[in-house]
């Protein structure tokens, strides 16, 4: 039975899942972990190759107090006298050798109000390796009152003059306390129904020794098994460590409810017997939390749709009870993807119908579901109202006061950077491919032509969005100008984050780019676009797939995930402010819909302009002849093949 989780009571508190305290410590899933990262002055930071990567720009070398990067991981909870071992692998490219200062492994120490208590600089790294890779190791203890919390930062040139590169991978802390927790923290609708109670079997993994983190502590011989269900800790049983994983069992909790746990470890005293449960010689274990067994299950969830306007919509939802207890359902309209207490509540039935929707109506909606105490959430949709959302001519006519007008009712003007320079033009909507428009569309060039269209999101309520246009690409004489951006919406090429998407050509390989930080990469195949001739293009987005388009024609398509820039600026002609990846060429008819255009609209739009027609061969399976339709001259293929084998031997 699939269930939606719930949250009663948010708590801030963290925990470890494994021997290693910090949760991605080897960069495998890129910055995941670690929220809080930040670089200026030229300093690169990346994540990439499962690696993090922090270095300085050589025109910043000489002026080591204007740049900087930092990386902080996740927090975990710790305690005054806690004892921990670190191990980190790093390489490192310096300027000069050694350094005075170096690029700071340290944790940061906070306390249960998340204020900062205090720093312990593990290692400060000043030598040159020649990014050949060592690895640190150590030991230190956790010394600050009032300390709860902890996290991890690795600073280049922050607080001090370190100058250079580092590489740093496989980032581990450990400690005597118990550790790898099932139910793992966080856990939500974990345990099993009992007497109309909730019983949670617990296991942990036994303290490991600082010294030798390959074994477990020799001196941990008893566990301590704690329980907070939210009016103080419990002290529930005592468990015999008689080997390298703990177990024990919960019972008789409430149903949907939050609950903190903690193993502490009792250890071998010196004079003999062993560390009560209050002893200071007992070893501390951190805290982790569950959530009891859920008796409410939403079991159908309500989906985003992208409607006509005047249309008519639905969005259901469905539930069930353990108990068979009364459901009631109330609906909510929402400014964002966020539930808050402000938002507009609408019908109480189980189904939400919007009828002749309009632009008003464009916003997001969830249910919350209720039985008894308890109340879930369903997931928060949207209502987007197809539609195009911009369209610049590019035309002189329709340039005015340094910007590209947008045609639509939208007014999202474009703001061109420099001075633009117009030349003839395709569209004109003649249908003839030899008349050109004067002065119907924008030569880009370095610093002139390229436009700033806001921070506009097509696919904010869709989940959709289409971008076409023409295009006539100037081969660059120079190589490192490789990618020739049409469009984007993407801030700085030096970072990956707010990637939403870019619509290039790849210079090189002579074949248009759709791409997106998240692994979406769609192109139109090598030798599909040549220098100095006019295209149509299209980048389609339809949810989960990307595909591209060529003069009307499907040209490939590809898984395309998307991960950020929602809120990154919409440039055409180039990528922020950087030069080195902009389009050399005209541009002209950029136009954004807020849906997945239908592969006859966008032939539509070539047609529209060159007269030709086009064979939709992504539409036509089982054309035989290859005359883009599906007719008896296929048939007879067919028919004359029949039974025919290509087996070896034939069968």
């Amino acid at each position: 039975m699939n269930k939606t989780f719930y949250f009663l009571l948010i708590l801030a508190i963290t925990g470890i899942a494994q021997a290693n305290l910090i949760t991605n410590g080897d960069f495998a899933d890129g910055n995941a972990n670690w929220p809080e990262t930040g670089s200026w002055g030229g300093q690169n930071l990346s994540f990439a190759n499962g690696e993090l990567y922090m270095d300085s720009n050589e025109a910043n070398l000489e002026n080591p107090e204007d740049y900087g990067a930092f990386a902080r991981s996740e927090r975990f909870s710790v305690y005054q006298g806690m004892e921990l071992g670190y191990s980190i692998d790093y390489a490192t490219w310096v300027s000069a050798t050694p350094q005075t200062e170096g690029y700071l492994f340290r944790i940061q120490c906070f306390d249960d109000q998340g204020d900062w208590v205090g720093d312990i600089v593990l290692e400060e790294i000043t030598e040159h390796t020649g990014f050949g890779w060592n690895t640190l190791t150590g030991q230190f203890t956790v010394d600050f009152a009032n300390v709860a919390e902890a996290a991890v930062e690795l600073s280049n040139g922050v607080y001090n003059s370190f100058n250079g590169a580092v590489k740093v991978d496989n980032i581990a802390l450990f400690g005597p306390s118990a550790w790898d927790p099932v139910p793992e923290n966080g856990a939500q609708d974990v345990g099993t129904v009992q007497n109309e109670a909730c019983d949670v079997d617990l296991s942990w993994k036994t303290g490991l020794k600082i010294s030798d983190p390959t074994i477990t502590d020799p001196n941990i011989v008893t566990h301590y098994v704690y329980l907070n269900d939210g009016s103080g800790w419990t002290l529930q049983d005592d468990v015999n460590a008689d080997g390298p994983t703990g177990t024990y069992t919960l019972t008789g909790l409430s149903f949907n409810k939050q609950y903190l746990w903690r193993i502490d470890e009792g250890v071998t005293l010196a004079g003999g017997g062993v560390s009560g449960p209050e002893d200071p010689e007992t070893i501390q274990g951190p805290v982790w939390s569950f959530g009891s067994y859920v008796t409410l299950s939403i079991i159908e969830q309500p989906e985003t749709v992208v409607a006509d306007s005047g249309s008519d919509v639905d969005f259901t939802v469905a539930a069930e009870t353990l108990f068979d207890s009364t459901i009631s359902y109330q609906w909510y309209k929402s400014a964002d993807d966020v539930v808050d207490d402000g938002d507009q509540a609408l019908t109480s039935e189980a189904a939400l119908t919007l009828t002749d929707v309009d632009l008003t109506d464009e916003a997001f909606y969830y249910c919350a579901v209720s039985s008894g105490s308890l109340t879930l959430h369903s997931d928060v949709v949207s209502l987007g109202i197809r539609r195009k959302l911009a369209h610049w001519s590019l035309d002189d006519s329709d340039y005015t006061e340094n910007q590209y007008i947008d045609l639509t009712s939208s007014g999202i003007d474009a703001a061109v950077g420099g001075t633009p320079e117009f030349v003839d033009g395709f569209v004109n909507g003649d249908q003839d491919p030899n008349t050109l428009k004067a002065n119907g569309a924008v030569k880009i060039y370095e610093n002139d032509g390229w436009a700033d269209a806001g921070a506009f999101n097509p696919a904010e309520y869709s989940d959709q969005f289409t971008v076409s246009g023409w295009f006539k690409w100037t081969q660059h004489s120079d190589p490192s100008v490789d990618w020739n951006v049409l469009v984007s919406k993407r801030d700085d090429w030096t970072s990956n984050d707010d990637n939403m998407f870019m619509v290039l050509v790849d210079g090189p390989a002579k074949q248009l780019v759709m791409q997106s930080w998240g692994d979406g990469y769609v192109t139109s195949g090598q030798d599909s676009v040549q220098p100095n001739e006019w295209y149509h293009f299209a980048a389609v987005y339809t949810g989960e797939v990307g595909r591209v388009y060529l003069n009307g024609q499907f040209a490939g398509e590809s898984d395309y995930p998307m991960q950020g820039g929602e809120d990154s600026t919409f440039y055409i002609g180039r990528i922020g402010d950087d030069i080195g990846q902009r389009f050399d060429g005209a541009l002209d008819d950029i136009q954004v819909y807020n849906y997945a255009l239908s592969s006859e609209h966008i032939a539509g739009l070539y047609q529209d302009e060159t007269g030709e027609t086009i064979c939709l061969k992504d539409l036509v399976w089982y054309d035989l002849t290859g005359d883009c339709a599906v007719n008896m001259d296929d048939f007879m293929v067919m028919v004359t093949q029949w039974l025919d084998s290509g087996m070896y031997p034939a069968e």
